[in-house]
């Protein structure tokens, strides 16, 4: 769950840099680029974050990696901590109930299509089906499906057919299905539902440009345009014939051409998205605290050898050749059914010795571990305890976990070094 929430999070800055830049360049009548620059970009902040740009480690470094914190209570009850499930499923829960309510929309909107088009009169010309209803629905298209009317007159549908032709003739019809996909997928980013306005702004400009270069009267279109404005909107997955805002539309449709200055200003101005992209999309080399919200500098500073401590040093990942062993790879080792399912495993396992308890004894071990090719754990050890029991407790249920799958780096196997600690607290 960690690692899709990292993705959201990822992909949700990526459209947002490409949401910002290209408010610099929604204003130039170059619709073609601005329709290629705005799918590249949905494209990518879906992509991207998938893409591991700089692994963690690709050479062997000294230390190990650091798990979540455990706690066993002398109740013999094993938590974890600065973990809260609860609250993870419940954010779980909002946002599947989110995705569902959206799919479902998205059904409803196709299922009403249907019934349109089958309580409607047909006809296919060139291609095409044209569907002439009787509601005061504004013309729409979806695909290769033409609504429109049946009472419009016969001046006018021209125009329109022609209109909604240029929609189905550049698939448009598939970016906004794209669009509608994505913004089920990241519906919680506000940013995504000004982007998918602005895409279907392009896809009307680019109709209203290929009008014009027919041969249109413009005085003409334009009050059409003003005139379907007054009907009712059909549903979000269709190309509408106004359903773009009219202020912007005229104005784009009397607007004079680009200045020669356009062309360097998105030339200048890509360059920097793209370094802005490579940066959210980049791995971070290390941290002080964990994705689990553990606090590594401070563990790192408590199992730390010193004069007056009987702890072993903490294994160091010195190189070894293929066989040296490392503690961040491209492809991490991973428990076979997942961290949680790790986490209760040693939660339930772990008991508190009878002992310990009687003598008051409480506070963490730390067991050092390691991964090897085959996902085994190996060399598992105590790097700082406690004693009366509690570090031969923890040491055997450690050794007791069942493989992992194998961490690889350079895509081959190899070993990795992990630390976790076992904090035993009394009543």
């Amino acid at each position: 769950m960690e690692t899709f929430i990292n993705y959201l999070i990822r992909s949700a800055l990526i459209i947002t840099l490409v949401f910002l830049v290209y408010q610099l360049l929604k204003n130039d009548r170059n619709f073609t680029r601005n329709r290629i620059f705005l799918l590249a970009g949905l494209l990518l902040s879906f992509a991207l974050p998938f893409i591991p740009f700089i692994p963690t480690a690709t050479v062997p470094i000294r230390g190990s990696v650091i798990l979540q914190p455990i706690i066993i209570r002398s109740d013999n009850i094993g938590t974890l901590v600065n973990h809260h499930p609860d609250i993870f499923r419940w954010l779980l829960l909002i946002y599947l109930a989110g995705v569902l309510f959206l799919l479902s929309k998205n059904g409803v909107q196709l299922w009403k299509l249907y019934r349109i088009a089958h309580g409607s009169g047909i006809s296919r010309r060139q291609g095409y089906t044209l569907v002439f209803t009787r509601s005061e629905l504004a013309p729409f298209s979806f695909f290769r499906l033409i609504f429109i009317q049946e009472h419009i007159g016969e001046k006018d549908a021209a125009t329109i057919l022609t209109h909604e032709q240029v929609h189905a003739n550049q698939y448009h019809s598939v970016d906004v299905l794209l669009m509608e996909l994505f913004s089920v997928l990241q519906w919680f980013n506000p940013v995504v539902w000004f982007y998918r306005n602005l895409l279907r702004e392009v896809h009307e400009y680019l109709a209203d440009r290929s009008m014009l270069h027919k041969g249109i009267e413009k005085v003409g279109y334009l009050q059409l345009l003003c005139a379907m404005a007054l009907k009712v909107q059909p549903a979000d997955i269709t190309n509408s014939f106004c359903q773009i805002k009219l202020k912007r539309r005229l104005k784009m449709i009397t607007k004079s051409q680009n200045s020669r200055f356009s062309g360097i200003k998105f030339m200048a101005m890509l360059p920097l998205l793209c370094l802005f992209i490579y940066l959210v999309s980049c791995n971070q080399a290390s941290k002080d605290v964990n994705s689990e919200g553990v606090d590594t500098m401070r563990i790192k500073k408590e199992i730390a050898p010193s004069g007056n401590n009987s702890a072993t040093e903490a294994p160091t990942a010195k190189a070894k050749g293929e066989n040296g062993v490392y503690t961040q790879v491209e492809q991490m080792p991973e428990y076979t059914e997942g961290n949680d399912a790790m986490n209760s495993f040693l939660a339930s396992n772990i008991k508190y010795p009878a002992k310990a308890k009687e003598n008051g004894i409480k506070g963490t071990v730390y067991v050092s571990f390691l991964i090897d090719e085959t996902g085994a754990v190996v060399d598992a050890k105590i790097i700082k305890g406690i004693g009366k029991g509690c570090d031969e407790e923890a040491l055997r249920v450690v050794k007791m976990m069942p493989k992992w799958k194998p961490g690889k780096n350079g895509g081959k196997t190899v070993k990795v070094a992990f630390t976790l600690p076992i904090k035993f607290s009394l009543n």
